[in-house]
């Protein structure tokens, strides 16, 4: 298990290694593409999770700007209709 997580860990190091994984990982990301509500310390917010970025953060759509979240609760809204 651990010489198959190895090359992974080697991709963390550069920055085309995070893009690569950032784009495996948001090929399966169920929450791209849904609406959430992003609970942080102090705020919260809802929007439309849109991507992931090279570092594995997400980005949602607030009004037209987009945020990007690195920590926080996101939870899976139902969509209206």
């Amino acid at each position: 298990l651990l010489a198959a997580l190895e090359p992974r860990v080697a991709d963390l190091g550069t920055t085309s290694g995070r893009s690569r994984q950032a784009l495996d990982f948001r090929a399966r990301c169920v929450t791209v593409g849904t609406p959430v509500r992003v609970e942080l310390a102090h705020e919260q917010f809802e929007g439309i999770a849109t991507d992931i970025t090279p570092y594995g953060h997400l980005v949602v759509e607030v009004g037209g700007d987009h945020r990007t979240v690195i920590a926080g609760d996101v939870i899976h809204l139902r969509s209206a209709g």
